[in-house]
């Protein structure tokens, strides 16, 4: 049984010149509503970059043990994502308010961090080389 691309093509041989002109056009209106899916990224090489990327920050843990009662409780005041997102924002009200708040150091989870990337580059158009840039500027001038 012949695939769904074999099945058009044969169609399309039958059809005078205007109509297959109007094929093609229907072909570039189904490619602008679904674009094409990304290519696979070659996982080998994304964990290379990762590594690399992440190297400096890397710490040796292995003697590390966390005792309970060694534990205390936290009193530090976390910050949410879009105190960091507003810091870069157009807004000067919510920029203004946003750095006063990092200006104090809080406490920013690596999901904060994780989230604040993601939509730097996914919404809001930011390359990569400026975003780890600004991560880890974050994440040493938090607590």
């Amino acid at each position: 049984m012949p695939n769904t691309t074999a099945l058009i093509y044969q169609e399309a041989k039958t059809l005078p010149e205007a109509l297959g002109a109007e094929v093609l056009d229907f072909i570039g209106y189904l490619r602008s509503r679904h674009p094409a899916a990304p290519a696979v990224v070659d996982q080998t090489a994304k964990l290379a970059e990762l590594e690399e990327f992440f190297s400096p920050y890397q710490r040796d843990l292995s003697h590390f043990r966390f005792d309970r009662d060694e534990a205390r409780p936290m009193s530090a005041e976390f910050v949410d994502t879009n105190v960091v997102l507003y810091s870069l924002s157009d807004d000067v009200v919510k920029r203004r308010r946003a750095v006063m708040i990092l200006v104090d150091r809080p406490v920013l989870s690596l999901q904060v961090l994780n989230e604040a990337a993601h939509v730097m580059r996914r919404k809001l158009g930011f390359a990569i080389p400026a975003i780890r840039e600004m991560v880890p500027r974050w994440l040493v001038e938090s607590r």
